[in-house]
């Protein structure tokens, strides 16, 4: 599930930067080879950045979502800590009383 939010978040990233130079790109025609590849650099290092951004953002909510599940699953129930205190102090009806 997690690695198809992770593709899904890059691929809307990805397309939302086409999508916004759009213009640009269909004006590359009556440009250079060199102008072109310059801005096909730029517009792919705006995706890098974005997508990382975006990953990191994800990576940070699952930390934080992993954590809380980590401690959630070794807490104590009460009657756990029942039981371990009836194991350290003894069981109150086999106690020897002094």
């Amino acid at each position: 599930m997690k690695s198809l939010l992770k593709i899904t978040v890059v691929g809307i990233i990805t397309f939302s930067i086409i999508w916004i130079n759009r213009d640009e790109i269909m004006m590359l025609v009556d440009k250079e080879v060199n102008s072109s590849l310059a801005f096909f650099g730029q517009m792919t290092i705006q995706m890098g950045i974005a997508a990382s951004i975006g990953l990191l953002i994800i990576s940070v909510i699952d930390y934080t979502y992993q954590r809380y599940d980590f401690e959630k699953q070794n807490k104590m129930s009460k009657n756990d800590v029942k039981d371990e205190y009836k194991n350290i102090e003894g069981d109150p009806p086999h106690k020897i009383k002094n």
